[in-house]
């Protein structure tokens, strides 16, 4: 899924290696919080979405 312009969330399957760097502008999830995530916006679509990212 991508949002503001280049930047990506998306799942993945090096679990081991989530909170490391990787590549800039992606933010990646544990498979299973992908899935949640992904569902969600099936049901309230894209232009209701707002991704705040913390650190």
């Amino acid at each position: 899924m991508f949002f503001h312009g280049d930047y990506a969330i998306h799942g993945t399957n090096h679990i081991k290696r989530l909170s490391r760097p990787a590549s800039a502008g992606c933010v990646r999830l544990h498979p299973d919080h992908a899935a949640f995530l992904f569902s969600l916006i099936r049901k309230i679509a894209m232009k209701n979405l707002k991704v705040v990212i913390k650190n």
